[in-house]
C-alpha cells in the first residue's frame, strides 16, 4: 500500500508547485515588461495560462497509469493540444467577460 508513496508525494508535489512556480515568475515578467504598454498584455496572459495548462496536464498524464502507455510523444501531444485550446479559449472568451463585468459594474452604478 505505501509502496509508491514517495513517489506519489513527489508527483504531486511536481503537480502543484511547478505550474505555480511558473505562474509566479511569469506573472512577475510579465507585470516589470513593456508589453503592457502596447495593449498585447492580453495575448501574453493568456499564453501564459496556456502554458500552464501544458504544464499541469503533461506532469499529470506523466503521473497516470494509464497515460504512462502512450508514450512521450502522444503525451506531449496531447497536452500542447490543451495549452492551445485553453489559450484561444482565453483569447476568444475574455472580451466577453470584459462586456459582461463592464454591464454589471454599470448596472450596480446606477443602484
Amino acid at each position: 500500500m505505501f509502496r509508491d508513496l514517495g513517489a506519489a508525494v513527489i508527483g504531486c508535489s511536481l503537480f502543484l508547485f511547478v505550474p505555480l512556480a511558473t505562474l509566479g515568475i511569469g506573472l512577475a515578467i510579465l507585470r516589470r515588461h513593456p508589453i503592457r504598454k502596447r495593449g498585447l498584455a492580453m495575448i501574453a496572459y493568456a499564453a501564459l495560462i496556456g502554458l500552464l495548462f501544458f504544464e499541469a496536464s503533461s506532469i499529470g498524464m506523466a503521473l497516470d497509469p494509464k497515460a504512462r502507455s502512450l508514450g512521450v510523444a502522444r503525451v506531449l501531444l496531447y497536452s500542447g493540444l490543451i495549452g492551445v485550446a485553453t489559450t484561444l479559449a482565453v483569447l476568444l472568451f475574455s472580451p466577453l467577460y470584459s462586456f459582461v463585468a463592464t454591464a454589471v459594474a454599470r448596472a450596480f452604478r446606477k443602484l
